[in-house]
């Protein structure tokens, strides 16, 4: 028998950087969808492969549920194949279990643990750091849901946020429970007990039924080789699953929506995609011969004006052929405004989407430059020229303006939600609000068609052009040069605040004063890039 190990490791991304230079370079290793996806997809179709160790590594982590569950999604593909699937995993917390119940055998270490404490969502605020030094922020917002800006203005969780913070954690709490109720043949109700907090060892694991067998990997594989089971060549992945002729295209929308035409990379937001860049990727597709086009969304939003860059080219190609939109863990906000434009939308249960809304924030930075000795002049030509710098405070003039332009922007958001999805303007207004919503929830509300993955909206588009197989190559790819492909990978020192961002709560790991002092060091980029960002955003949640 021959057996293939694909290993889970490092943080989740949908796809490859797509922005250019050595700043693309990852800090630490990722986990790629649609490499396993297209490697999943080697195996599916390969007669000499009849067993599958999945091995998740101590780094691997998705911050969003919907990321497992596009991952469990292709496991249960495989089984659904006559695959035999192995998990191991040191140690198992609940999303583990979720994984691995797709699994007719689960291996743990004897040293590790089984655990099963819920699922929450930590959360850091800079109010009182930015206060201590003499930053301050003035937000604009439509609605109260909105809460983008929280993170600067506030110091704790505030009702709107907590509430359906609280409503979407349940809604993958279910989720989780009720795919491994269903595989490992336990009730709802048994796995609902254990999560107020139980812990079990490795061998009480096996007497419940959660694991099979206990083992470290290493005597795994010695394992099946000792049962003459050798381990499959892995081909070589080529940006496409799938066969046939027709094509059918898979782009891949990651990160904040900006204006421009280039993608860059923020301290503060990471991967940031120019909507001017991808709709001319979409353009370059609608001038194609091919005949379908999918859109994977994992995007919080951004720019107003770019993500309708984007919308408009969908519209466009929507014209021409179908356009398909696969929600990736997120696709909320400037990600919604796009996927509104779809033939058909698909999400997962647990993606993140709505948040139908506005926020821009303005950073007045003068007082802080101020101490650390760096004072600022202008010279204008008209009284409004620097309108928007972090270096003055807004006038009553600009805030009404500014107040203004947050609603008729609400007001376009609301309008073209109404015309995409043909639900009732005031429906609309009813349902939006700055209200984040799971899929399952956008489901019951109209704001998407079916609960699926990326592989159901392939199946779907092509059952739209009527052949039973197509050629689906993933991008957009971003050429690199030999220098940028040796560091890709390579484990870089994060800045202060995107180690905070990422560490999901771990404020320990947080220094304001570093963080404080970087941005004062890279004073420019900061203003260009995420100030900038944040004053046109429509949501980074």
């Amino acid at each position: 028998m021959k057996y293939v190990e694909l290993t889970l490791s490092g943080s989740y991304r949908e796809t490859s950087s797509q922005v250019k230079g050595l700043s693309a370079a990852n800090s630490t290793p990722v986990f790629q969808l649609d490499r396993f996806l297209e490697r999943c997809d080697q195996i599916q179709h390969s007669s000499r492969i009849q067993r599958v160790v999945i091995v998740r590594d101590t780094g691997f982590s998705s911050r969003l549920p919907a990321g497992l569950e596009a991952i469990r999604r292709a496991l249960v593909r495989l089984r659904e194949a006559g695959k035999e699937l192995v998990y191991y995993a040191e140690d198992y917390q609940f999303e583990d279990m979720f994984l691995a119940s797709a699994c007719r055998t689960r291996l743990i270490h004897p040293e590790g643990s089984i655990s099963f404490l819920g699922i929450s969502r930590n959360y850091l605020y800079f109010k009182k750091t930015l206060s201590k030094h003499s930053v301050s922020v003035e937000v604009f917002r439509r609605e109260h849901y909105k809460s983008a800006a929280d993170m600067f203005t506030e110091d704790h969780v505030n009702q709107f946020e907590r509430q359906q913070t609280e409503r979407f954690l349940q809604t993958a709490l279910n989720r989780f429970t009720t795919a491994v109720s269903s595989d490992l043949l336990v009730t709802e109700t048994e796995i609902e007990e254990l999560m107020q907090g139980r812990f079990f060892t490795p061998d009480e694991g096996v007497d419940h039924g959660w694991i099979t067998h206990v083992t470290d990997i290493v005597s795994y594989r010695d394992e099946l080789q000792q049962q003459k089971d050798r381990k499959a060549k892995k081909k070589k992945l080529r940006g496409r699953i799938d066969r046939g002729r027709v094509k059918i295209p898979v782009l891949f929308l990651e990160g904040a929506i900006v204006d421009g035409t280039e993608n860059k990379r923020g301290l503060i937001t990471g991967q940031n995609i120019s909507g001017q860049w991808f709709a001319g990727k979409i353009a370059e597709i609608r001038k194609s011969r091919a005949k379908a086009l999918i859109l994977r969304i994992n995007s919080p939003g951004g720019s107003a004006a770019a993500s309708e860059v984007i919308r408009a080219e969908v519209v466009r190609t929507a014209e021409k052929m179908p356009v398909i939109v696969s929600m990736g863990p997120v696709a909320a906000s400037g990600g919604y405004w796009i996927a509104s434009a779809a033939n058909k939308i698909f999400a997962h249960k647990t993606t993140v989407t709505g948040s139908i809304g506005v926020v821009s924030l303005y950073f007045y930075i003068r007082d802080f430059l101020r101490k650390q000795g760096v004072t600022a002049d202008v010279v204008k030509a008209g009284d409004f020229a620097d309108f928007g710098s972090a270096l003055r405070k807004l006038s009553a003039r600009e805030r009404n303006e500014i107040e203004q332009q947050i609603e008729r922007t609400y007001q376009r958001f609301i309008r073209i939600v109404s015309d995409g999805r043909s639900i009732d303007p005031m429906r609309v207004r009813e349902i939006a609000g700055g209200r984040v919503y799971s899929g399952e929830e956008a489901l019951s509300h109209g704001l998407v068609d079916e609960i699926g993955d990326l592989a159901d909206a392939i199946e779907h588009a092509k059952r739209c052009v009527d052949v039973t197989h197509a050629k689906s190559c993933f991008g957009p790819r971003v050429k690199r040069s030999f220098v940028e492909r040796q560091l890709q990978g390579s484990r870089h020192a994060h800045s202060a605040f995107v180690s905070a961002l990422q560490a999901d709560g771990m404020a320990t790991r947080f220094n304001p004063e570093m963080a404080l002092q970087e941005i004062l060091q890279t004073h420019g980029k900061v203003l260009a890039l995420d100030l900038d960002l944040y004053q046109q955003l429509l949501d980074p949640q």
